[in-house]
């Protein structure tokens, strides 16, 4: 990102971005949790609801990353 870009952002930008990104942490976390919690109840096919539970989180974090880099203008 250039210096003139960079300047062209306020802070507002970057509480918003650090806002997406934290919603998103926590999002994932939450979904990790509930996944691990599902697998302790149920032990058939633990580890397909694990891999699925990991696909997911890697989702919500992908997501979370665009949505962040969107807020700060960088493509």
């Amino acid at each position: 990102m250039s210096p003139v870009l960079l300047a062209q952002l306020e802070a507002s930008d970057f509480i918003e971005a650090a806002a997406i990104a934290v919603a998103t942490i926590v999002l994932a976390t939450l979904v990790r949790r509930l996944t691990k919690r599902r697998i302790r109840k149920k032990d058939d096919n633990a580890e397909i609801i694990d891999v699925g539970g990991r696909l997911v989180v890697a989702l919500i974090i992908g997501a979370g990353l665009w949505y962040t880099l969107q807020a700060l203008d960088i493509e």
